[in-house]
């Protein structure tokens, strides 16, 4: 719990920040499907020009996260 100035629990204050904090992860989160689609995209079109094709999935590990996107 988020304490104000004066050492009290302050839950107004407590509940708007949980609810910031969670649309910047969700826009945070949303950036890096975006972003982790274009990769995917761009190594497709990269294997192409080279003469391959993708055939199985591309799994890509999220660095700053460390989520896995299969």
């Amino acid at each position: 719990m988020i304490k104000n100035e004066e050492g009290y629990a302050d839950p107004t204050y407590d509940g708007a920040y949980k609810i910031i904090r969670q649309e910047e992860k969700r826009k945070q989160d949303e950036a890096d499907a975006a972003r982790m689609d274009k990769a995917i995209h761009k190594a497709r079109e990269i294997f192409k020009a080279y003469g391959f094709e993708v055939v199985e999935r591309i799994a890509l590990k999220n660095i700053r996260t460390g989520k896995i996107y299969r």
